[in-house]
């Protein structure tokens, strides 16, 4: 599938649109549905197709329209995703079409026609931990699908889409061998190598902007909605990438979260604002613990009134075990009738 390429001059090629476009004016072609018939004396006129013949082929042709629909781009390897810092013409173009979210970037214009206040709410409630003297921490990139490399040798060989896998200095996500094999074909890897090349492209990470921003981390967010083009399934994919790694362990019952609530059918702006607030109270926790995360133990008091309770009980058990076991059986017949034993309580089956 030919992707779209962002040249230093800031051009779009759309053979990948035109080839769409003809196979849509092909399926069009065939909607007269009629053929000549050689019977007839005018082999000209023109004859209308039986029913059973024509609606398989209207079928056919909707499907391929709606297939095209359905994979319609743009699509943008890692590397050429436009983004303030790299391209910001082609970044405002495709991106930039709320003023009122200039944070998000909706590469397919999912939420154009949302609520988009309970996002703009969810930012505000947030706002303290998403913005540093005037500049933005929080980047969240919104797609309907990603388009992965087919071939270990295309990401070799395509230096334009693919160079700047190999120019990352993050010790976290090495690019080796056997890295680039599973950027391939494993959808989640493909989705965090994403997600972290577009965190270098959107932020400035060198050491000085690391230090300037180390009490507020930068905070990158990749949704697709319906994964990758290749994965008949459409299962969506969702990772928050930070800049410090502390951070990794907060994130990973939000990424599962979010793909739960866009399984479930949750509107769009629903899912993003959700996400927002929980990346922003995740945050808060962050802060407020210098980057230690929370541990959930059971408190003093509660562990005293457990031991108080089971002594209790093991109080109890022995009193009545020394009454069952060890008192002598009460006589309670008249005198001169046969000795009836008297009545034992259970817990002796206990013991």
């Amino acid at each position: 599938m030919k992707r779209h390429r962002l040249e230093e001059g800031g051009g779009l090629d759309t053979v990948a649109g035109r080839a769409r476009l003809s196979q849509q004016q092909s399926c069009v072609t065939l909607t007269p549905l009629t053929f000549s018939s050689p019977l007839h004396e005018d082999a000209s006129r023109e004859v209308m197709l039986p029913l059973g013949v024509a609606l398989p082929l209207v079928v056919w042709c909707w499907s391929q329209v709606v297939k095209g629909i359905q994979h319609q781009g743009p699509f943008f390897t890692p590397c050429t995703f436009p983004t303030p810092r790299h391209h910001p013409r082609e970044y405002h173009s495709f991106c930039d079409g709320n003023t009122r979210l200039p944070y998000l970037c909706d590469l397919h214009q999912q939420i154009a026609h949302s609520y988009t206040k309970v996002i703009v709410d969810a930012y505000t409630k947030h706002n303290r931990w998403f913005m540093v003297n005037s500049s933005l921490t929080l980047a969240v990139v919104l797609v309907r699908q990603l388009a992965p490399p087919v071939t270990e040798e295309e990401v070799y060989s395509n230096r334009l889409e693919y160079g700047c896998l190999f120019d990352k200095e993050d010790d976290c996500v090495r690019i080796d061998h056997e890295k680039i094999g599973r950027f391939v074909r494993s959808s989640k890897v493909y989705a965090r190598i994403y997600s972290s090349v577009l965190y270098d492209r959107f932020f400035d990470t060198d050491s000085a902007a690391r230090n300037a921003h180390c009490l507020r981390p930068n905070v990158l967010i990749l949704v697709a909605t319906d994964g990758l083009i290749n994965d008949a399934r459409l299962y969506p994919l969702v990772h928050v990438h930070s800049g410090d790694p502390r951070l990794k362990d907060y994130f990973s019952n939000i990424q599962l979260e979010t793909v739960t609530a866009i399984l479930q059918g949750w509107p769009m702006h629903q899912v993003i604002a959700d996400l927002l607030n929980q990346v922003g109270d995740t945050l808060a926790d962050y802060h407020k613990t210098g980057g230690v995360r929370k541990k959930h133990f059971i408190p003093a008091w509660a562990i005293k009134i457990f031991a108080g309770c089971a002594a209790l009980v093991a109080f109890a058990l022995v009193i009545e075990w020394y009454v069952v076991r060890r008192k002598l059986a009460v006589k309670r017949s008249p005198s001169g009738a046969p000795g009836v034993p008297g009545a034992k309580s259970k817990t002796h089956l206990m013991f």
